[in-house]
């Protein structure tokens, strides 16, 4: 398949075009979820749990080389951009389930509580001025 000189210019802008977006999510991603990771873990177990997280992240950055490896040929690129995305949404799904809708609902009960604790002091605070203001 001979591609003529503005298709590969195209192709290439398209790339570029695509290539930006998916690198400032996977920024605004990756510190979203260390944000997430110092607000939810223990300070006595962050080592732990970092280097538990380092380990997994380093094992998933290299099954895509062994992908690549195996699926080498360009008709079979599709497989490896298949499992690509399926993992990196499984991935979203994990962290938005398992770390994100716990610890809002987490901080949510606090502020509620908090709210509850105002109300009692308020109620408080008026029974003891017995109506004087």
């Amino acid at each position: 398949m001979n591609l003529n000189q503005t298709d590969k210019l195209l192709s290439a802008k398209v790339i570029i075009a695509f290539v930006i977006p998916s690198r400032i999510g996977l920024w605004v991603f990756a510190l979203a979820s260390t944000q997430l990771y110092q607000q939810t873990v223990k300070s006595k177990y962050r080592g732990q749990v970092g280097g538990t997280q380092t380990s997994l992240n380093s094992m998933f950055e290299f099954i895509p080389f062994i992908l690549g490896m195996v699926y080498s040929d360009v008709d079979d690129y599709w497989i490896v951009m298949v499992v690509s995305y399926m993992s990196v949404s499984i991935a979203t799904m994990m962290v938005t389930f398992g770390v994100f809708i716990p610890h809002q609902r987490k901080r949510m009960k606090a502020e509620y509580d908090n709210i509850e604790l105002e109300l009692e002091d308020m109620t408080t605070s008026s029974n003891s001025n017995n109506g004087i203001v």
